[in-house]
């Protein structure tokens, strides 16, 4: 996962399930920040990023998925 750096002043989120990123718009719309998108049907991360070119969708199942940060 691209890492990115979060601007404390902004709330941010992680979108599991993303879909079509319906949820991810209104979240943006309310002032959110979505760092990364997590969905597991491969025609949804096709489309996302073509819709969205600057989303960080990552393809795989959400029970697999840490939003930890990985030790050095």
């Amino acid at each position: 996962m691209k890492r990115k750096q979060i601007n404390s002043t902004i709330p941010a989120c992680i979108e599991i399930c993303s879909g079509a990123g319906g949820q991810a718009l209104g979240l943006k719309m309310a002032g959110f920040e979505t760092l990364a998108h997590v969905e597991n049907d491969r025609h949804a991360c096709a489309t996302l990023p073509q819709n969205r070119p600057g989303w960080n969708v990552i393809e795989g199942d959400v029970r697999g998925f840490s939003a930890g940060r990985e030790k050095n």
